[in-house]
């Protein structure tokens, strides 16, 4: 009798079982959307509202559909968030919905708008680490085979009543083995003319090690290339070589926010300075430097710096073990060379700092004025060595020994720059680098 009744039992479940698989993939669940807008509401400060298609279809492939999506949060403290969503779509394996990670073999997205509206100046500064442990931790990891995005587009709102604009028309990856992706972009950045972007590269991951490859990014006038890696062992490693025929950074600092160097100097100013002193002497955040390897190189055949075009530009950055050392070398627009190494060891206490710049027949326009003959511009010889140790700003400075020699040769000088050349200047130099003096 009581096999019986196990019996029974056990087919009535397996008969409840399959009607539910049946009415999920056959079913019309647009019926859960109030249900679902309201589980959303009661439990987060966030607004859904789905006012489309909602559909899942289990057989033959597991896939989902949803349509005409927003999503919103209003913060008068913190800031809002309103994004828009036209179309997605997804077809996973059946089996990653049970077991870790949801495997998405393809995702489809169309039509997305995301809006940041930022609160008061000062809000976000700060973020409880253990919350945001706590929501990594709870978090579901996702692999994603293929995906198309089409347009795409993202406004974030600044306090200084700018914004930061970028759009998107189509968004590509596409994974060609285990672990190689393929990644192609293209829209536009900045404001108010938005600033034509293309994307393209090659990655490969694994646990260990991301390596993007076949780098190929163009922003307007700008390009670079190249290859990068990033170790995620133990000590975190980033190594790279990246090529650029033309560099122009005043177009891209245009684009992305002219006023960014503006407000934070009036953030500076707002501050108040360390005992009033010129120098501070807060400990120097270096601890960074000791956990972390780096070692790239960028060579710009052409980099456009304000009114200069500076040519075969090289820059390097190599870090070990808490020792930085950057150098740059380049050849004038009309002639001359410039090579500088700067210098951070931060391995041992204090820290120690050394900067080394020789420049030789430079025709910089520095102190010409308009002149419309590239001779009249005095070449000029720059050398600056200076060391310096301490753990602040203000024991660097106090500590700080070195030369400094500036030669200039025949050339025009402007009218305004000649006091640069009075008989008080080092001494006004010399008082305002003072670490002693007060504001």
């Amino acid at each position: 009798m009581i096999l019986k009744l196990a019996k029974w039992f056990l087919t009535g479940a397996m008969l409840l079982l399959l009607a539910l698989v049946v009415y999920l993939d056959r079913g019309d669940l647009n019926w859960l959307k109030p249900r679902i807008e309201s589980l959303v509401a009661a439990n987060s400060e966030f607004r859904l509202a789905l006012e489309g298609e909602l559909a899942l279809d289990l057989f033959p492939d597991t896939a989902i559909l949803v349509e005409d999506v927003t999503f919103s949060h209003d913060d008068t403290e913190n800031g809002g968030l309103d994004i828009g969503l036209g179309h997605l779509s997804a077809r996973l394996r059946l089996v990653s919905l049970l077991a870790r990670p949801l495997l998405i073999e393809e995702l489809t997205v169309r039509d997305l708008s995301v809006h940041v509206i930022p609160g008061p100046e000062g809000a976000n500064e700060h973020v409880d680490s253990d919350t945001a442990s706590d929501g990594l931790a709870g978090g579901i990891p996702v692999i994603v085979r293929s995906a198309r995005l089409d347009n795409i587009s993202f406004r974030g709102d600044r306090s200084d009543g700018r914004a930061l604009n970028a759009s998107f028309s189509s968004v590509k990856l596409d994974r060609d083995s285990k672990d190689q992706f393929e990644l192609n972009v293209s829209g536009a950045v900045g404001e108010p003319a938005p600033i034509p972007l293309s994307a393209n590269l090659r990655a490969q991951i694994s646990p260990d090690e991301i390596q993007l490859r076949d780098i190929q990014l163009r922003i307007g006038e700008s390009d670079v290339s190249g290859s990068v890696s990033v170790s995620t062992g133990a000590r975190p490693a980033l190594t790279g070589k990246l090529i650029s025929e033309r560099l122009h950074l005043g177009a891209l600092a245009d684009s992305i926010g002219e006023s960014a160097d503006k407000t934070k100097t009036d953030q500076e100013q707002t501050e108040p300075r360390d005992s009033g002193h010129v120098f501070g002497s807060e400990p120097l955040a270096l601890e960074p430097l000791q956990g972390l390897d780096i070692d790239l190189t960028l060579f710009n055949k052409e980099l456009i710096v304000g009114r200069w075009n500076l040519v075969d530009v090289t820059t390097t950055l190599k870090l070990t073990s808490g020792d930085l050392l950057l150098t740059n070398a380049y050849l004038g627009p009309n002639g001359g060379r410039s090579m500088s190494r700067l210098g951070i060891d931060a391995s041992r206490e204090p820290a120690s700092v050394h900067v080394d710049v020789r420049s030789r027949d430079l025709r910089l326009n520095l102190i010409s004025g308009d002149v419309g003959d590239v001779s009249q511009i005095p070449p000029v010889d720059i050398t600056i060595y200076v060391i310096a140790t301490g753990n602040s700003t203000r024991s660097l400075a106090a500590s700080a020994d070195g030369r400094l020699l500036i030669s200039l040769r025949q050339g025009k000088v402007s009218h305004s720059m000649l006091g640069l050349f009075a008989g008080d200047f080092m001494s006004q130099l010399f008082g305002m680098l003072n670490p002693f003096a007060k504001d």
